[in-house]
């Protein structure tokens, strides 16, 4: 018989098992599961549905990072081990020498006009003659943004512009309190509610999903999520089985029974749901399968059978080989259930402003990109922007129609982008229906960034808004904050697709601008978009920084790192690094980077004596000193970048704003655009959004919904109110104070011959956005 285990002994044992489970709670298990609601998860979704609290994007390893890095002693010294090992391997983000046999990719290229189906000068006619009962995208809401095609129409005209100021709160749904919304508010909702069955389903701000009775908002069933819903979408099937709702849930796409809230359990062996990289836009039916857009590290498009949930097929947006990041399909995906074609719009490159090492046009990114799910392949694709660096990724959702000219029918995808262009391509081959042509872009300062030198200019339809930011854009504004921006724009560029530099701000709109991820409102019969758009202007920052863990000064240079320390260190840091500290692209602390400046020789300006103490007229720093202090940054940087130890700053931008917070140009900021397809005209631009009692037009991320009876419902205002606007004149009709901004695009149904709006109010998200909640509010005529 073995001897008992001494008492101290257990207890150690107990305190070792103890600081495990401890440890691994803290560094281990993901941050999403350390909650109570975990249970109630399991309850809704199943056991599997925790799986990724223990190991699915949360390892040790993966927690163990994320928690050096908080440290940046440990993360340094670790991160240059690291480097001692891989000593010839280059991160695209980092300044280091150049392949001496990289060429210009560019070189000897001349481009001017593409011809389209039309010529820009072309008298078209627009034939109104539609027969709206017979395309069911017309009539009814089975997917977000109003079905496969995407256009925010509801066949309906119960509420029209003669009675629309009637509209009364039907009734509201809400989820958080006033008093816990700091507590349980996880995130501005942007997923456009569905409806079927007389049942409206959306997610709340509490990461909830509800089916709710359409009729009276009564809750007929709900969904707790562990782990963030759907970005941007959901989707309803109607199968011979029952009617079903896929929502894809972190890294899983979900099939659930819309009757009871039940998983489906013919789906995926039992499980309920595929694993699905990661997909934040709504899936699309065709047939007997069903697609994802993934954003994971593979971005394409996953297939999968909808019955079965078998993986089918996964097609590729990038070769493995390609020589940049992102170019992901988050911003939006329609798809044509008839020719069985899916059509993406994508983002830009990565590193966003630093594009050294990806030369080239980088294809397929900021790009609409067609695949074929029957020969599961890329059928074509049309880029906007070549070799981005100014974060002009397609994020609006496109736009199926059957544009109508004169006799002639053309089957087309239309995409809204941030540089304010309306791009209609047809829909089977990527041909333009207009012509564009091709404009000579500047070239960029820095070594090794080959600018692509053109881009693509489109005459037609007229653009909603422009990227160029000029003097002429405060020509409106008050004599002191002209004088004000001014003064900003001395240390700063600006300019058509000016490239982004060292040293400078780059100055322009587009960033958060032109047309956003709402998408827009399409008349099938009068071919006219209805387009949210905001004209704010932004900020991009170039920086170097290093990584460096020990200070790499030579023992002889000692004397000059001391009066930089004494002098400089307490703002810029002992490696020079700076601060930059922005949240919700407002900044709020900036010290500029020191590092690199002797390496850009357009620096030379700003490292002369007189520009120093011009900054800084309380340093005590003769100039003799100061010299030694500058030629101690030329050894020190030449050491840091043989070392390959320094990097370039990656997403730093932020609004360009006068001291009252307010964008330092013009308003409106936010308005929606009215543009026929057939003649490319604007007919009106109207600003939405009041700042106090004036009309102004804000920034807006909500969306619009338009009806046949002329009517468009429009919020995302920072103003909180939902509104409905006169679809000929831009004029409002009604408004409704809710108690946030509006986040997503309103949804229209209907139901026992009576027409309901909701409105899905979370907030949050921007800076100007002050209030959150959780509320979805419908209206209808009494």
């Amino acid at each position: 018989m073995s001897k008992k285990i001494k008492l101290p002994l257990k207890i150690f044992i107990s305190l070792v098992i103890l600081l495990f489970l401890l440890t691994y709670y803290t560094i281990g298990f993901n941050r999403h599961c350390k909650t109570y609601k975990i249970f109630f998860a399991i309850n809704d979704f199943g056991i599997r549905h925790i799986v990724p609290c223990f190991y699915y994007g949360s390892t040790l390893v993966d927690r163990f990072k994320y928690t050096i890095k908080k440290n940046s002693y440990f993360y340094n010294f670790l991160l240059n081990i690291d480097k001692k090992f891989k000593k010839n391997q280059t991160r695209i983000d980092s300044l280091n020498k150049l392949n001496e046999e990289l060429k210009n990719p560019y070189k000897n290229i001349s481009k001017t006009t593409e011809y389209g189906i039309y010529r820009i000068t072309d008298k078209l006619l627009n034939n109104k003659s539609i027969n709206l009962e017979k395309n069911i995208e017309y009539n009814s809401w089975l997917r977000s943004h109003g079905g496969n095609w995407n256009n925010h129409f509801a066949n309906n005209n119960f509420v029209n512009i003669d009675n629309a100021h009637k509209l009364k709160l039907a009734w509201k749904h809400k989820t958080i309190h006033p008093d816990e919304i700091k507590k349980k508010w996880k995130q501005n909702i942007e997923v456009n509610p569905v409806f079927l069955d007389k049942k409206i389903f959306y997610i709340s701000s509490d990461w909830k999903l509800y089916a709710l009775d359409a009729k009276t908002g009564k809750v007929l069933w709900d969904k707790e999520c562990l782990f963030p819903p759907s970005r941007r979408g959901i989707t309803l099937s109607k199968e011979k089985r029952g009617n079903y709702i896929f929502v894809p849930i972190g890294k899983k796409v979900f099939k659930i029974n819309v009757q009871n809230g039940n998983l489906e359990k013919n789906f995926n062996s039992g499980r309920g749901y595929v694993w699905s990289a990661t997909s934040i836009t709504a899936p699309m039916i065709y047939k007997n399968k069903i697609a994802f857009a993934n954003v994971g590290a593979s971005p394409g498009l996953k297939i999968y059978d909808k019955f079965s949930g078998e993986l089918i097929k996964e097609v590729n947006l990038h070769p493995k080989n390609k020589n940049f990041g992102g170019g992901t399909p988050w911003g939006g995906v329609a798809i044509d259930d008839n020719l069985g074609i899916v059509y993406l719009n994508t983002g830009n490159p990565l590193p966003t402003n630093y594009g050294v090492h990806r030369p080239g046009d980088n294809k397929n990114s900021n790009s609409i990109v067609a695949i074929s799910i029957d020969e599961e392949k890329i059928l074509w694709s049309f880029q906007e922007t070549a070799h981005d660096l100014w974060n002009f990724d397609i994020p609006s959702p496109p736009i199926l129609h059957d544009l109508r000219i004169g006799d002639k029918v053309h089957k087309v995808v239309i995409s809204i982008t941030k540089r304010g262009n309306t791009i209609i391509l047809d829909r089977l081959n990527g041909k333009n229906i207009y012509d564009y042509i091709y404009k000579k872009a500047p070239k960029s300062k820095i070594k090794g960034e080959y600018t692509s030198p053109y881009q693509k200019v489109f005459p037609k339809p007229e653009q909603i808004s422009k990227i160029e930011y000029s003097k002429k854009d405060i020509d409106k504004l008050s004599k002191k904050k002209q004088s004000e921006i001014l003064n900003k724009l001395e240390d700063s560029e600006y300019g058509w697709f000016k490239p982004p530099s060292f040293g400078k701000s780059l100055i322009y709109y587009g960033i958060h601008g032109g047309a956003e991820w709402m998408g827009a409102a399409l008349d099938p019969v009068n071919q006219d978009l209805y387009i949210p758009t905001i004209n704010t202007p932004y900020a991009m920052r170039m920086y170097m920084f290093s990584t460096e863990n020990k200070v790499l000064v030579e023992k002889e240079k000692t004397a000059e790192l001391e009066i930089y320390n004494s002098n400089c260190s307490s703002c810029h840091g002992n490696k020079r690094n700076g601060e930059y500290n922005v949240n919700l692209d407002i900044v709020y602390k900036y010290i500029p980077s020191l590092v690199g400046l002797t390496l850009n020789k357009n620096n030379e300006r700003r490292l002369n004596f007189k520009n120093f103490k011009t900054k800084h007229p309380n340093l005590k720093i003769n100039e003799k000193n100061y010299t030694r202090v500058v030629q101690l940054f030329r050894d020190w940087d030449q050491s840091i970048f043989e070392e390959n130890l320094i990097q370039v700053s990656n997403y730093d931008w932020f609004e360009f704003l006068t001291d009252d917070m307010l964008p330092a140009s013009n308003p409106p900021w936010g308005y929606l655009t009215k543009l026929n397809l057939v003649s490319g005209k604007i007919a009106w631009k109207k600003p939405v959004g009041y700042i106090g009692n004036k009309l102004v037009g804000t920034v807006s991320f909500g969306g619009v919904a338009l009806n046949s009876g002329g009517v468009l419902f429009y919020t995302g205002t920072e103003d909180n109110k939902s509104y409905a606007i006169d679809k000929f004149t831009g004029n409002i009709l009604w408004t409704f104070d809710m108690e946030a901004s509006g986040t997503a695009p309103p949804i229209i149904y209907s139901l026992d011959n009576k027409q309901y709006i909701s409105f899905l109010s979370t907030g949050g998200g921007a800076i100007n956005f002050k209030k959150r909640g959780s509320t979805l509010y419908t209206f209808s005529l009494e």
